[in-house]
């Protein structure tokens, strides 16, 4: 076991570097990411309740609602 220690090389962790024109494009991306999604359910709502009637008119018209 010649030249073999136990001991771990240190290695110096550095902090990462952020800049405020990174952290606005985050920002910028997140808020159109939320658009996204709220018109995306917004659309869903509106099929599901358009959805809803016409199963109640089936339902109706089989008898069983």
């Amino acid at each position: 076991m010649a030249g073999k220690t136990a001991a771990k090389p240190k290695v110096k962790k550095e902090e990462p570097k952020i800049s405020m024109t990174y952290i606005d494009d985050i920002l910028f991306r997140i808020g159109k990411a939320e658009d996204n999604i709220d018109g995306a359910l917004v659309s869903i709502d509106g099929r599901l309740s358009e959805l809803s009637s016409r199963v109640g008119k089936v339902e109706a018209r089989l008898g069983i609602g």
